[in-house]
């Protein structure tokens, strides 16, 4: 019992071990990058990697290494274990390119396709990452380019696997182990007598290669297997190329199961393998009189002399259409617009049944549209009465029930009028018309048939205003009845007996102005005049009790009642008999800079204005009038000029002065003569100016010449007698540029005006373009024109004579030399394939082409269908990072173009 007890105890130890070690393996799996057990799921990994036994299979578990890496990229990407998970993602880029390089040329297949595959959804994943989730380091731009560099260089079939290790490496020692035997066979894989591998079929090359023996010799069967490709791959094409006698090799390699490609260029019978593909009802001669063998779509097919369309477009006609043939509308140049020519016909129902809205006319089109235009259509309505047969549905809702016609006339809808003479019931029709809680009663009570307003409603004998007004009382407003103080007649004016009303404040609290009399108004105010208001002063003295603030600022600080009395405020009366001193009071009033003396010296206290001063004998003006003198006015004294009699007119003797400036200096114009005044003018007349210029050639001693004129003296040109006949001899001058530098219209030539104009005709010009090519230099090319030298199509003897040796044939695809077949617009600086070519159909055709665009001369210099040769598109500029030598180091760029040449 106890040997039992034994080996139970170590069963349950190893049941227990091997199922904390499912859980523990479970758990590793379903880690993330930066958790506890995520790098037990990267030994576990590399564990698998240890055991394969081939290149291939290495290459297939790095591959899903990758795809593992990039799931768990996507569920970590918005946490701050991202960047951890973005280095597992491009050292699993670096080991599958590694793998997947490794393996044979032959053998990579579909390795590839997936390696292009996963590094391109790298790519996009890690370019979402930065555009919409804020992704900034820059580590994630350069792992991006790494992924989308490796992703287009795996999809290209003529990049060698030395090359697609350069991207990583950049050296040709790391492609592959630095051994000199290369690649190294696996130790299991067996090689076939070579009399065997004759006899086999198919070779086993490409992905062939692969197979193992016992997928075919099963049981060590040698004998009775197919050598069919169908007898391992399944047919697509439900054997109906295998019925035509076509072999699965005729379109697919060995290499890659697809794309599958056939070459047209000898075909000569489309139905040879399209005649299962025809649709049904199909055009029933040649495919290549409709399609091309570089793109099945469009198709093309030339109708010309063709009638009979029904012969193959049964089915496009649609249901119910017109059943004569087709060409009666349409023209085989397009299929819109159709034309049909309706002369003569009046059955439109024949063919426009369905066109007709619901419930329309019944009868025939004909009596409302023209076979011209559809619209505008007419209709004759003279004479109709019954509307209600053609217009049920114009009606509005709640509309008059009887015939259109009582109110609307047939020469226009609109106006439309209505005979309410002797109708009363207005409700009847105009109940939703009323206003919000208005009068209850028929409309007629107030409103007239003859126009809605003016209303009017008799008011006679009504005193309850309220019962109807009550919204229209303003706030705060006299609560008794209306009437009390309006009438019917009119709103306003409104009256109020106030007679015998003294209590104003029960009604007018709000009327009164702030810091009014605080009594009732009716102390000052009457009823029959609120502005008519009385107080009575009498005997009043004290006026600064009621009048504190209507004192101006620094009044007279005594009592109103001093100077004003209560008859009338503005009667003011102060006695100044016998006073003098009236600084006392009217220090203010005296303006600045005034006689300092008392005001008494020269006014009087009968007239403020009436002032006097005495100025008999007086010359010492300045004492007083120091700042009445204009600035820079003669220094003197006013009396040399002025008398006391009147300011105006002022008088100087100036007779024998010459020495204008000594008072005169500021009043000469800027850059005027600097010599004294009186050599030109002269005392009679200032405006009678005379300078003797005889014999004078210095002009510029007094004239200023413009900006960038002659530089010369003014005699040169001009005379004394005439300022405007001026003559210049350009005899033999040829440096025009001396004197006209600012003539020259902008981008001028920028050599001497005498190299093309004479001094005879400025519009006779003349250059000798002889042996000229730079036209560029001085003539600009007009806008969208040919970018190169002007000389390269045009000759300097005839400008419209021009010439231009096309690189891309000119007659291509039909162009015939109208250059807007590629310009758009005429502008040569840009050209487009898609006025003949459809881009989406071309992409379509080149969805396996690897660095594929728009610009179809990259490949197609000649206008010819097949590329030219060389081209290798992906390679065009691009820089890819290099593999990282330390686990925290990021290694330097360097372009692929640079990396490629080493293997040359």
């Amino acid at each position: 019992m106890r040997r039992y007890r034994r080996f139970i105890v170590i069963g349950l130890a190893f049941l227990m071990a091997a199922v904390w070690s499912v859980v523990l393996v479970s758990g590793a799996e379903a880690s993330m990058p930066g958790e506890g057990l995520y790098p037990l799921k990267l030994a576990l990994e590399h564990l698998r990697y240890d055991l394969a036994a081939s290149d291939a299979f290495h290459a297939r578990l790095d591959l899903e290494f990758l795809e593992r890496r990039l799931d768990e990229l996507q569920q970590v990407i918005t946490t701050d274990r991202a960047m951890q998970a973005l280095d597992e993602v491009e050292l699993a880029l670096i080991e599958s390119t590694k793998a997947v390089a490794a393996v044979p040329a032959e053998a990579q297949g579909d390795m590839r396709a997936e390696l292009a595959r996963l590094a391109l959804r790298a790519n996009a994943d890690l370019e979402r990452w930065r555009a919409e989730l804020g992704g900034q380091d820059p580590r994630i731009a350069v792992v991006a380019e790494l992924a989308r560099t490796i992703g287009e260089a795996a999809s290209n079939p003529a990049i060698t696997s030395a090359e697609l290790l350069l991207i990583l490496s950049g050296a040709a020692s790391s492609m592959v182990d630095a051994s000199a035997g290369g690649i190294e066979i696996a130790a299991r894989s067996i090689a076939l007598p070579p009399e065997l591998a004759a006899k086999h079929r198919p070779t086993f090359t490409g992905r062939h290669a692969e197979i193992d023996c016992n997928q075919c010799h099963v049981g060590g069967q040698t004998k009775g297997l197919s050598a069919a490709c169908v007898s391992c791959h399944e047919d697509e094409h439900t054997g109906k190329f295998e019925s035509m006698g076509l072999t699965c090799e005729r379109c697919h390699t060995d290499i890659a199961f697809k794309p599958a490609s056939f070459d047209h260029q000898n075909a000569t019978t489309c139905q040879e393998c399209h005649q299962v593909d025809t649709p049904v009802d199909h055009f029933a001669g040649e495919c290549s009189i409709c399609h091309m063998t570089q793109a099945w779509k469009p198709a093309d097919f030339n109708h010309t002399g063709f009638t009979a369309c029904a012969d193959c477009h049964t089915k496009d006609k649609p249901v119910d259409h017109f059943a004569g043939l087709c060409s009666n509308c349409h023209s085989t140049s397009a299929w819109k617009p159709a034309d049909f020519n309706h002369t003569g016909f009046s059955d439109c129902v024949a063919c426009h049944t369905k066109d007709k809205p619901t419930n329309h006319f019944e009868g025939q089109c004909s009596n409302c549209h023209t076979t011209n235009a559809w619209q505008p259509a007419t209709f004759d309505h003279s004479g109709q009465a019954n509307c209600v047969a053609c217009h049920t549905d114009d009606k509005p809702a709640n509309h008059f029930a009887g015939q259109c016609s009582t109110c609307h006339a047939t020469g226009a809808w609109l106006p439309a009028s209505f005979n309410h003479t002797g109708l009363t019931d207005c409700a009847s029709c105009h109940t939703k018309d009323k206003p919000a809680n208005h009068f209850a009663e028929q409309c007629s009570t107030c409103h007239a048939t003859g126009a809605w307003i003016p209303a009017t409603f008799s008011h006679t004998g009504l005193t309850d205003c309220a019962a109807c007004h009550t919204k229209d009382k303003p706030t705060n407003h006299f609560a008794g009845q209306c009437a009390t103080c309006h009438t019917t007649t009119g709103w306003t004016p409104a009256s109020f007996n106030h007679t015998g009303q003294t209590d104003c404040a029960a009604c007018h609290t709000k009327d009164k102005p702030t810091n009014h009399f605080a009594g009732q108004c009716s102390t000052c105010h009457n009823t029959n005049s609120w502005s008519e208001g009385t107080f009575n002063h009498t005997g009043q003295t004290d006026c600064a009790a009621c009048h504190t603030k209507d004192k101006p600022t620094n009044h007279f600080a005594g009592q109103c009642s001093t100077c004003h009395n209560t008859n009338s405020w503005g009667n003011v009366n102060f006695n100044h008999t016998g006073q003098t001193n009236c600084v006392s009071c009217h220090t203010g009033d005296k303006p600045p800079n005034h006689f300092a003396g008392q005001c008494s010296t020269c006014h009087n206290t009968n007239s403020w204005s009436e002032g006097a001063f005495n100025h008999t004998g007086q010359t010492d003006c300045a004492s007083c009038h120091t700042g009445d003198k204009p600035a820079n006015h003669f220094a003197g004294q006013c009396s040399t000029c002025h008398s006391t009699g009147a300011w105006t007119p002022a008088n100087f003797n100036h007779t024998g002065q010459t020495n204008c400036a000594s008072c005169h200096t500021g009043d000469k114009p800027p850059n005027h003569f600097a010599g004294q005044c009186s050599n030109c003018h002269n005392t009679n007349s200032w405006g009678n100016v005379n300078f003797n210029h005889t014999g004078l050639t210095d002009c510029q001693s007094c004239h200023t010449r413009p900006g960038g004129h002659f530089a010369g003296q003014c005699s040169t040109c001009h005379n004394t007698n005439d300022w405007g006949d001026a003559t210049f001899n350009h005899t033999g001058q040829t440096d025009c540029a001396s004197c006209h530098t600012g003539d020259k219209p902008p981008n001028h030539f920028a050599g001497q005006c005498s190299t093309c104009h004479n001094t005879n005709s400025w519009g006779n010009v003349n250059f000798n373009h002889a042996g000229l090519t730079d036209c560029q230099s001085c003539h600009t090319r007009p806008s969208g024109h040919f970018q190169g030298q002007c000389s390269q199509c045009h000759n300097t003897n005839d400008w419209g004579d021009a010439s231009f040796d096309h690189t891309f044939p000119m007659d291509h695809e039909g162009a015939n030399g109208v250059c807007s077949r590629c310009h758009p617009g005429g502008d040569t600086s840009q050209w487009t394939c898609a006025n003949c070519h459809n881009y989406n159909n071309m992409d379509n055709e080149h969805n396996n082409v690897n660095g594929y665009s728009h610009n179809c001369i990259q490949c197609h210099a000649d206008g010819g269908d097949r590329p030219t040769a060389g081209v290798l598109p992906i390679f065009a500029a691009f820089q890819n990072p290099w593999l990282r030598s330390q686990p925290n180091q990021r290694p330097p760029q360097r372009p692929l173009q640079q990396l490629l040449s080493q293997t040359q």
